[in-house]
């Protein structure tokens, strides 16, 4: 009975801190919201002309109006872009800098007005910033006379117009000067854009708006069927039609021919250039293989902007169907071991001698049948070493898998010696030259280039 009189007490106390709180701030919000509702009619068709007609600029404009205390005007810049009248980024820098209801909370709180601007600038200098980076498709460093990296666009002609697809390189540009992708029709928009170091062509889906006299309202756009011209081209007509969304079905494959790739070993990174380590001619899926000391690997793409980390041992073009044979230290079973396996295409590190701190690789081989020699130690030092041809000691598993015990005899040293060429094998060794000429200049015209060998031994044989 006590307990129930205490609960009633306490309501009755809060329910009349409550109305009297509530005497006191409902006079003050009525004249407050009342001012907002006055300034809003009284600007609110000013301001929303302004956003109107900010044209490239209207980031900057919404986030300074977006400010205003006025009623509904985020809904009224929803209206606007939803009538394709602004941008993207000038919605969200309306979004993010209204502030309708933050400023009466303020003012019956009694915050300082100097922390109160302080906010609403913080959040006007968010909003522009925001706003700008949203108009940006695509931000990278220039490379002059790059004639590989492929951009593919969708854009459409003014508010209303035909929407075009084409497809361009840039080989060169001209500081400070600004570049129309589209044909510069007011109100045009880039409704897709792609970038492709390589030349890729994607695979698209365009979803129209519904009409009654459209019968297909979905459609799919290949690039790969589109011919690359230069940036001022108009580009081909994808569909006069209004165009709701586009998504990426597939992503495209190289439509031009190989890359070659070089890796520069200084600064650990690829290149074009002829510098460095030659690792191949790369096509659109073709992938890279990074084996590191301590027994992980993973794979990358030949994106030239890929970097890479010290401490490989293997770094070459990632082929699914190389058979590799590691010896490794197992930690846990404390024990060396013995595999053959193939590399699987994966992005994250993966490791191929376990998760056990305490193991390490000993010898990774590609050959086709390496031989490793055991050297002992210990008491068995006397122990005469042991061969093992790998294919011939273990058979193809996983990366994951343990792999087969080389021995139970305590290990000075295993190192790979000279693989086994078996019968019949020697004849499937290329023993073609490649030659590349680097001065065509010198020997043009009717003369002949000519190689001399000499083989002081037997010059039967050559």
């Amino acid at each position: 009975m006590r307990e129930a009189f205490a609960m009633i007490h306490i309501l009755e106390h809060t329910l009349s801190h409550t109305i009297e709180d509530s005497v006191k701030l409902l006079p003050f919000l009525f004249f407050t919201y009342l001012l907002m509702e006055l300034l809003e009619h009284t600007t609110g068709g000013k301001v929303q002309n302004k956003i109107k007609n900010a044209g490239k600029v209207g980031p900057l404009w919404g986030g300074l109006l977006g400010i205003m205390p006025q009623c509904g005007f985020s809904a009224a810049a929803a209206s606007l872009y939803a009538g394709r009248v602004i941008t993207v980024g000038t919605l969200l820098a309306v979004f993010l800098s209204t502030s309708d209801e933050m400023l009466p909370i303020f003012i019956s709180e009694a915050v300082a007005p100097a922390t109160i601007f302080k906010i609403l600038g913080a959040k006007v200098c968010i909003a522009i910033i925001s706003g700008f980076l949203a108009e940006l498709v695509y931000v990278n460093v220039f490379k002059k006379n790059d004639k590989r990296t492929i951009y593919n666009v969708v854009y459409r002609d003014g508010k209303y117009g035909a929407s075009y697809v084409k497809r361009f390189n840039v080989t060169g540009v001209t500081r400070d000067k600004v570049y129309n992708l589209t044909k510069g029709t007011a109100g045009s928009r880039i409704l897709h854009f792609s970038a492709n170091p390589n030349g890729e062509a994607e695979v698209i889906k365009v979803c129209l708006k519904p009409k009654p006299s459209i019968k297909k309202l979905v459609f799919e756009y290949d690039f790969a069927a589109l011919s690359i011209k230069g940036r001022d081209s108009q580009g081909n007509t994808l569909t006069k039609n209004d165009v709701h969304k586009i998504s990426v079905v597939q992503k495209g494959v190289s439509t031009l021919g190989g890359c070659k790739i070089w890796l520069d070993e200084d600064v650990l990174r690829l290149n074009t250039d002829s510098r460095g380590k030659y690792l191949g001619e790369f096509q659109g899926e073709d992938r890279i293989l990074v084996v590191n000391k301590n027994g992980t690997y993973h794979t990358t793409d030949f994106d030239l902007n890929n970097h890479y980390d010290e401490g490989y041992i293997v770094f070459e073009k990632f082929e699914a169907d190389k058979v590799w044979s590691a010896v490794f230290f197992d930690a846990e079973q404390n024990y060396y071991y013995l595999k053959r396996f193939r590399f699987e295409d994966c992005v994250k590190l993966n490791s191929i001698i376990g998760e056990v701190e305490g193991s390490r690789l000993i010898c990774l081989s590609d050959e086709r049948h390496p031989r490793f020699e055991v050297i002992f130690g210990g008491k068995y030092e006397a122990r005469p070493a042991d061969v093992i041809v790998a294919d011939e000691f273990i058979g193809e598993k996983s990366f994951k898998a343990r792999g087969k015990r080389i021995t139970t005899f305590e290990v000075n040293e295993i190192r790979e010696i000279e693989p086994l060429l078996k019968e019949g094998e020697a004849d499937e060794i290329n023993t073609d030259i490649e030659f590349e000429v680097t001065n065509p200049e010198e020997i043009a015209g009717d003369e002949q280039m000519k190689l001399d060998f000499e083989n002081t031994d037997n010059p039967d044989e050559i």
